[in-house]
């Protein structure tokens, strides 16, 4: 499955569950607006993200993806934050950093083949960590 995918899907869940069970007063058409101006902003912060990778401008992309997973904090929304991440952390030798980042994922509900890709990741990271120090 695509990241594209996978976000798409992890959307119409916070969608969901914004829109079916928010305890607050706002109506179904305040809460759908809400959720969407939500969504339109977490896609406008990702592009910019990924916008400044594409740039090698790293801490600046580190920068917005660190905000997105610290708004989302442990939902699945932040899953592709984090992943950049892991990603952008590892370029710059920033091996710690993204180890706490595949903890995450490590502490999380995975698939098999999830787990597995995050205890490899685990391997490779501590590697590099033991190889700088």
């Amino acid at each position: 499955m695509k990241i594209k995918d996978r976000k798409m899907i992890c959307w119409v869940f916070v969608l969901f569950f914004i829109c079916f069970f928010s305890t607050d007063s706002m109506g179904y058409d305040a809460r759908y607006e809400e959720a969407v101006r939500r969504l339109d902003e977490r896609v406008a912060k990702e592009h910019a993200a990924y916008a400044y990778e594409k740039a090698q401008d790293f801490s600046r992309a580190i920068a917005l993806f660190n905000a997105i997973a610290q708004e989302y904090g442990n939902s699945a929304v932040a899953s592709p934050s984090r992943t950049s991440l892991i990603r952008l952390y590892e370029k710059t030798g920033q091996f710690d950093k993204a180890l706490e980042q595949v903890e995450w994922f490590l502490k999380g509900n995975q698939n098999e083949q999830g787990r597995q890709k995050s205890l490899a990741d685990k391997q490779r990271l501590l590697k590099e960590i033991k190889e700088t120090s």
